[in-house]
């Protein structure tokens, strides 16, 4: 992924703008994105680039992209954190979905499962320049491990 076009792409997040400098993966059909607000450290979301709210909207390409690129992210931050993870997606209000965008969350397992718990609006935003260095760095893990080949700035 070329650093050049990273300052000019802007991801629609379910009406938010997301700044390329916190992309770490982009796709024909996904965008892989660090979380403002993460539960704990790793807690990364892999993003529809279609804004839909629901899977049920998304097609069969955008299903098994979104899918693949979960597991390819999965993979590479286990190697990072050591640990298992947890991916989840919350499909629609009742299931607690914040950002009408289909997006699968991909967070390290942790012994406290009450972080779970924790309310949104009581986790504080992170900082752009934080957000933006641990985008960088799973950038560069992704090109290491050959996943950056379907990027596209």
């Amino acid at each position: 992924m070329k650093s050049t076009g990273i300052d000019s792409f802007i991801f629609n997040f379910g009406g938010i703008k997301i700044p390329g400098k916190h992309v770490f993966l982009l796709r024909r059909n996904v965008v892989g994105i660090v979380n403002l607000k993460p539960l704990t450290d790793g807690h990364v979301l892999v993003c529809s680039r279609r804004e839909v709210n629901r899977m049920k909207l998304l097609n069969e390409a955008e299903t098994l992209d979104l899918w693949y690129s979960a597991m390819e992210v999965q993979k590479t931050m286990e190697d990072i954190y050591k640990r298992t993870f947890t991916c989840v997606v919350q499909d629609g209000p009742e299931a607690g979905q914040t950002v009408k965008q289909v997006h699968i969350h991909v967070l390290p397992h942790v012994e406290d499962e009450s972080i779970f718990i924790k309310a949104s609006e009581e986790r504080k935003p992170r900082d752009n320049d934080v957000m933006a260095e641990e985008a960088e760095k799973y950038r560069k893990l992704f090109e290491q491990n050959n996943v950056a080949d379907v990027m596209r700035w």
